[in-house]
């Protein structure tokens, strides 16, 4: 008896002359009547029937699969989760109720308590809308993934789309509301679709939503190792293969011109690789990747250094930090530009190698002579603070490199030796330890290690004058090291993209 005369209550308040408001469709839009699978919104106006100023107004009930949207709404008049009307015929005498709508609504549900009404304080009055939604759901029937075959180069993008095939013959872009999978550790995928290469290989992106998977689409990804020959005057660049052997096909030249190249750092995006001269030869040079790997380069970028020991690019790519002489510099990072160089951080004597953590929180700059590497904080405006010593009692180390997980870091000691150290997460030192006698590795001056944690490439000169890649133990140190590329001049420096 209860249930029946709160109903008759509930539909007598649906009559407009007898309740204080009116709750009609919005003017200029119309209620949505199918979710696939993005929500869809509904608006209608909110008017005060009476002559009274009517605060802390509410919406009472909503159907299943619809909320309020109270905050940040289409329109500015906007109600809120309480709102205030003036009297009718008054400016302020309405507001816009919207409808954020993701799953099925009947309009004939039985259920009073499933259907819009909204009330005013207390709640003992309340008023429908002559205009209920009616929405219905079809069934997702498939998924498309698309391009089903793309050939990328590490660091670069590729964009997918998700299609879905729903049970009324029509066909949705639901990219967005698919969870996206890349398969194996080749590439990633945001949650938008866009991958990024990581490492070379094959690998497979799909899709899933509720129950249906889509197909699997082959992206192919290709990095390449990319040192400074300084005597040659060039670029040798080496493309990985995708056998995951962590060997390369054939390697070129590139960059002809240039003059006494030493140092490389590359944008995360890997669009542009940024070269650096030793010896006062030239300023930075900013070069653009060609999607073969080789380079188009640019002329020297005024304001930068002539002499560059050591280069990197933070995560984010807006900064790129530099040594040179006892200095750290740092500048911000264009298309192919930098601009406002500046000296930041401590003095390092004779400073050479120099990398960021992944997170871009720390740096960490080798000190050639005082045998060391210090660390630093980097600021939000991208200076460096607050410099210490992370590791001393080093044999003239050159170059550092994180792993990709950026819990290791690498040291060079311009030997046959490789330090490499735990990092902790206030940016100190763990454990180091460092590997000697390895097997064709000598005088390493430069190393990276790709995407995957699985190879270290490590630059030599004299007297291999090689490029030679080693695989990597679960612990972080090197297992086998073979000879990549041989007949270099002086080889110094290497970014693996």
């Amino acid at each position: 008896m209860k249930k029946f005369i709160f109903l008759l209550f509930l539909l007598n308040s649906a009559v407009s002359y007898a309740l204080p408001f009116d709750v009609e469709v919005k003017s200029g839009t119309s209620l949505p009547t199918t979710y696939y699978a993005a929500p869809v919104t509904a608006y209608y106006t909110v008017t005060n029937n009476t002559q009274s100023q009517r605060n802390n107004n509410f919406v009472k009930y909503l159907p299943p699969y619809v909320s309020q949207v109270t905050t940040g709404g289409t329109y500015p008049d906007t109600c809120g989760s309480a709102f205030n009307l003036a009297p009718s015929g008054q400016s302020g005498s309405s507001c816009t109720l919207q409808l954020s709508v993701a799953g099925p609504v009947s309009a004939s549900d039985p259920n009073p308590q499933d259907h819009l009404f909204v009330c005013l304080n207390g709640g003992m009055s309340c008023a429908g809308t002559p205009s209920p939604l009616n929405v219905i759901h079809p069934s997702l029937l498939s998924i498309s993934v698309t391009p089903t075959t793309a050939s990328i180069n590490a660091l670069a993008t590729q964009q997918y789309t998700a299609t879905g095939t729903y049970g009324d013959g029509t066909t949705q872009n639901i990219t967005s509301n698919v969870s996206w999978d890349s398969g194996a550790a080749i590439a990633s995928v945001s949650t938008s679709g866009l991958a990024q290469g990581i490492t070379s290989g094959s690998t497979s992106i799909s899709s899933k939503l509720g129950g249906i998977t889509s197909n699997s689409a082959t992206l192919n990804v290709t990095a390449y190792a990319y040192t400074a020959n300084t005597n040659s005057n060039n670029i040798i660049y080496c493309p990985i293969n995708q056998n995951g052997t962590g060997s390369f096909s054939s390697c070129s030249t590139t960059g002809a011109g240039l003059t006494k190249p030493y140092s490389l750092a590359i944008t995360p995006d890997g669009s542009y690789l940024y070269i650096g001269a030793t010896a006062g030869s030239s300023q930075i040079i900013a070069c653009s990747v060609n999607s073969n790997g080789s380079l188009t380069c640019g002329t020297a970028i005024s304001g930068t250094p002539t002499t560059v020991n050591g280069m990197t690019i933070n995560s984010a790519g807006t900064y790129l930090y530099l040594t040179t002489g006892n200095s750290i510099e740092y500048c911000s990072v264009g298309s192919g530009t930098l601009t406002g160089c500046a000296t930041t951080g401590s003095t390092v004597n004779s400073a050479s190698g120099i990398s960021l953590n992944p997170a871009g929180t720390f740096a960490y700059v080798a000190s050639n002579t005082d045998g060391k590497i210090d660390y630093c904080s980097v600021n939000t405006n991208g200076s460096l603070s607050n410099c210490s010593v992370f590791s001393s009692g080093l044999t003239s180390p050159v170059a550092v490199t994180f792993n990709y997980a950026g819990n290791i870091i690498y040291i060079t000691n311009g030997s046959d030796t490789v330090t490499y150290c735990n990092v902790n997460s206030d940016g100190s030192a763990g454990t180091c330890k460092t590997m000697s006698g390895i097997s064709n590795l000598a005088k390493v001056n430069g190393l990276m290690i790709n995407g995957g944690n699985t190879f270290a490439y490590a630059v030599e000169g004299a007297p291999n004058h090689a490029i030679s890649y080693c695989t990597i133990n679960y612990d972080g140190s090197f297992n086998t090291c073979t000879v990549g590329e041989t007949g270099l001049n002086s080889p110094f420096g290497i970014v693996v993209s």
